[in-house]
């Protein structure tokens, strides 16, 4: 509830300041209509309509200046000022036109006018609506009073409209906001599971390939500015096409999820990038890693997928799932790209195939 009512009431200066240039607009757009009519009854010399003529001036200029394209920050002074002066605006066009004319229900027609400019400008944002229009509320029921001697029952009757449509314009506006918002969320969300979908393996829930080249780019691309090293190893697993006729491709995908498992639980370092890129091979990215860290570690996958004794049922390499892993690493001297640093460790795959698989080789 707290949290509803702090978002109904919080105010993005920036976004408002868009607001008050329409809202502006139609002050200068009445001005400009009570200015023709005064020049063509040659009213122009009456004191009233040279103050709000001096007003409206320096309130451009004032506006002119603090929304101007120059002007980086919004602040709160600022938007307190220019509500006060577009108050000011609508108050002296109001009087000028009662006074110069003798127009009453012209002079209506005008604070009318402010008001339901002002109801809409600020649709967005209820704190401005409420203290935006609140003065030219005042003024209405100021002349109502004052002017036109109003009763009770009259004035209630015809100032009743003002709360009436601040009430809908508020409660539309929360409902839109509302329903946007909840629309936003499941957008976000959608957007979070396509994002995933794409970037996923679906079997084993690793990075897919896609991701396996945009992060070895990547870091290649850090390897060149930072001047660090950068290892890749390709897995791939020892005669998996035996153990797929042997057992059946269910217990295969079984097998690759228990081996991605392995990986993941033995990779510690969150800039280490696993990733299924084949059938059963993986790569894993290694930034800031240099070739005998790399070994090393490759010499730790396998040992930690021979510990997870998956059980094969027809390998001439042991009676356990095994891998084959190739290495291969740009020195912190070494200008290279990421396919043939892909190429490399592909081939060094193959160098530890016909060595007797189950071994690393760079």
């Amino acid at each position: 509830m707290l949290e509803m009512l702090s978002n109904l009431f919080k105010i993005d200066y920036q976004n408002e300041v868009h607001s008050y240039r329409w809202l502006w607009a139609s002050i200068s757009l009445v001005q400009f209509t009570i200015a023709y009519y005064v020049f063509v009854y040659e009213h122009f010399s009456i004191p009233i309509y040279q103050v709000n003529l001096s007003v409206y001036v320096i309130s451009s200029i004032y506006f002119a200046f603090r929304v101007g394209k120059g002007k980086a920050i919004i602040t709160s002074n600022y938007l307190h000022g220019a509500i006060t002066l577009s108050a000011l605006n609508w108050l002296l066009m109001s009087v000028a036109t009662y006074q110069v004319f003798g127009a009453n229900i012209a002079a209506e027609k005008v604070l009318l006018i402010g008001f339901f400019s002002t109801l809409i400008c600020f649709s967005t944002n209820t704190a401005l609506l409420i203290i935006s229009t609140l003065p030219i509320i005042i003024i209405d029921i100021a002349f109502k009073l004052l002017i036109r001697e109003l009763d009770s029952i009259d004035l209630l009757i015809s100032s009743a409209k003002f709360p009436l449509f601040i009430v809908v314009m508020i409660y539309t506006t929360l409902h839109f906001n509302r329903e946007l918002r909840d629309s936003n969320e499941n957008n976000i969300l959608l957007n979070a599971e396509l994002t995933k979908l794409k970037n996923t393996d679906p079997l084993t829930g690793l990075n897919n390939r896609r991701v396996f080249e945009d992060k070895l780019a990547y870091a290649i691309s850090v390897h060149k500015r930072l001047a660090q090293p950068v290892s890749l190893m390709i897995l791939d697993v020892d005669y998996f096409k035996n153990y797929n006729d042997s057992l059946g491709h269910p217990a295969g995908d079984q097998c690759l999820i228990k081996l991605a498992k392995l990986l993941q639980g033995r990779l510690k370092r969150q800039s280490d990038v696993l990733a299924r890129i084949g059938g059963e091979e993986f790569s894993v990215v290694l930034p800031a890693t240099n070739l005998e860290q790399c070994r090393e570690l490759a010499q730790s996958l396998i040992s930690t997928i021979t510990e997870g004794k998956i059980k094969h049922p027809n390998s001439s390499v042991s009676d356990l799932v095994t891998v084959s892993i190739g290495i291969a690493c740009l020195d912190e001297n070494t200008d290279d790209n990421w396919i043939n640093l892909y190429k490399n460790a592909d081939n060094a795959l193959y160098r530890a195939k016909e060595a007797g698989r189950n071994q690393v080789a760079s």
